[in-house]
């Protein structure tokens, strides 16, 4: 068995557009882990009906193994033995306002979060205070740490982390992408906030901010970044 590409997608940080690419692009064996109802597995670029373990035993097509989703790197690595670990990550007060506002436009009412943002119609401060909330990248990520990542996007360079991955880890060349899941309220490439509701997300989000702060670190010391 191929040790498989780990692709971490936090919540609202540019997952749902690299999940479309991986789609398009894995013709091996893709699974989408999104907590088991939302859970699907493509088996030579077509959705078979599978679970994870069975479809990791059907033979190998060439090309790449991955795994998507929703899930801590804790989940999956100490599972396989060499597995390339990739991510995408987002300035912290951005991502818990994404988030934020994504629930509020949009109906979960399975979703515990989104049912206690709505019943207790929370403010942002007060959204981004919920322990459910606070540091989730850090959360997702803190198996190993940030430099052992072999890829982490940064979802505000959506263009140029596409290419450096295309070419770093799938090894073919990668255009422009288009964005999904969106605000089309949102002007600009940051929400409008004020600063003290600014300063407050950020507070609840340190560990956060150092992690995405190496993130932009590393992505600007990238050998790739000066072929861009």
């Amino acid at each position: 068995m191929i040790d498989p590409i780990l692709s971490i997608h936090i919540p609202k940080t540019a997952g749902t557009t690299f999940k479309i690419f991986l789609q398009e692009q894995v013709t091996n064996k893709l699974f989408f882990d999104y907590h088991r109802r939302n859970d699907k597995a493509f088996y030579g670029g077509k959705e078979i009906d599978a679970d994870l373990d069975s479809l990791l035993a059907m033979p190998e097509k060439g090309g790449y193994t991955v795994i998507h989703g929703h899930y801590p790197l804790s989940k999956y690595i100490a599972r396989f033995k060499n597995p390339t670990i990739v991510t995408w990550m987002r300035d912290p007060v951005e991502r818990v306002a994404s988030e934020y506002f994504y629930y509020k436009r949009r109906n979960f009412p399975t979703n515990p979060l989104w049912v206690k943002t709505i019943n207790q119609n929370l403010t942002l401060e007060q959204f981004s205070a919920l322990a459910e909330t606070r540091n989730m990248q850090s959360r997702y990520m803190d198996a190993i740490a940030t430099e052992e990542f072999d890829f982490i996007g940064i979802a505000e360079m959506f263009d140029d982390s596409m290419r450096i991955f295309s070419r770093r880890i799938f090894h073919i060349p990668m255009s422009e992408g288009v964005m999904c899941n969106v605000n089309a309220k949102r002007n600009g490439k940051m929400y409008a906030l004020d600063e003290d509701v600014r300063k407050s997300i950020l507070s609840n989000n340190i560990a956060d901010y150092a992690k995405y702060q190496k993130a932009l670190e590393l992505h600007y010391s990238c050998h790739d970044y000066e072929g861009l």
